[in-house]
């Protein structure tokens, strides 16, 4: 799912803004169909997967323990690796844990069925 896909007017400003009625509808889907979030995911243009300030400062889900995962050259990757992802999460009061190290992770793993 997209973020567009829960509030039509999150990609109008450059950057990604996502409006208290699109969390809305999300977690309406989550209690209608039993799912939850995981992580929230975005790419950056270059191999650099760190938080920019604007990440620090703007977590999509501000509750502690919820996961963000940046994509490197905006997720072009091929073949399709976790090698490269930035895995970050969020402690609370715009503070992060950065679970990534060498270009590795052991809180992802990609699986193909």
């Amino acid at each position: 799912m997209f973020y567009d896909d829960l509030d039509p007017n999150a990609y109008q400003h450059g950057i990604i803004t996502f409006h208290g009625h699109g969390l809305a509808a999300l977690w309406a889907i989550c209690r209608n169909t039993g799912l939850e979030v995981l992580a929230d995911c975005h790419t950056h243009g270059n191999q650099n997967t760190g938080q920019s300030v604007t990440d620090q400062r703007n977590p999509m889900i501000p509750e502690v323990g919820h996961v963000a995962l940046i994509f490197p050259h905006f997720a072009h990757m091929a073949p399709w690796t976790a090698r490269g992802v930035g895995v970050h999460q969020y402690l609370g009061s715009f503070r992060w844990c950065r679970h990534d190290k060498d270009g590795l992770s052991d809180r992802i793993r990609l699986l193909l069925w």
